[in-house]
């Protein structure tokens, strides 16, 4: 169904040429809404989060060194993956520092997917590993409180894109209506 409305939305479009200079406003309302400009504060602030990133991926390289063989496997596994973590959050927030702007369509929503995948990853850790002791409910228990923040960050971030998309299609029936209006008499 959605592929026939699609189609005809697509034809009727080709029925009318559009207006240059309205089409023109339309991409540069649409670039400043997914792209936020940052300040000089702004900036450094991500470029805070890049240098933090890197420590962080220094010290659990470190720490999973040193812990082979110390550690059951799966915590040298933990530490790993807080490796990967640190360098691939590292790296958005290099570009985003590095750029001045952040890409509301795409670098949020990769941050949140890096952090939901890094929690539901520590969690199935310190499920596997945890002792058949109280040691071993505390690990469970504490991992099901990031579960939970991990779960609440990625309903907001589903949320904001959801509202992306939604100004998005109302600047696009903005511009159609615009367009028509300019053609009546």
């Amino acid at each position: 169904m959605t592929d026939k409305c699609q189609d005809f939305s697509a034809r009727l479009l080709q029925c009318e040429p559009p207006n240059e200079e309205l089409r023109e406003k339309y991409e540069r309302e649409i670039r400043a809404m997914f792209e936020k400009q940052l300040g000089p504060a702004g900036r450094l602030m991500w470029w805070f989060w890049t240098v933090f990133c890197l420590a962080q991926a220094i010290l659990f390289t470190v720490v999973a060194v040193w812990s082979y063989g110390k550690l059951p496997i799966w915590g040298t596994i933990g530490f790993g993956a807080g490796v990967l973590f640190a360098v691939t959050f590292g790296a958005i927030c290099f570009r985003i520092a590095s750029t001045g702007r952040i890409h509301l369509r795409t670098q949020p929503p990769a941050m949140v997917g890096i952090m939901w995948c890094f929690v539901v990853l520590m969690m199935t850790i310190s499920m596997v590993m945890a002792p058949d002791t109280i040691v071993g409910l505390r690990m469970i228990l504490g991992s099901l409180v990031f579960f939970i923040m991990g779960a609440v960050f990625l309903l907001a971030g589903r949320a904001e894109q959801a509202e992306l998309r939604t100004k998005e299609k109302l600047l696009e029936i903005e511009l159609r209506l615009a367009e028509l209006t300019e053609r009546l008499p």
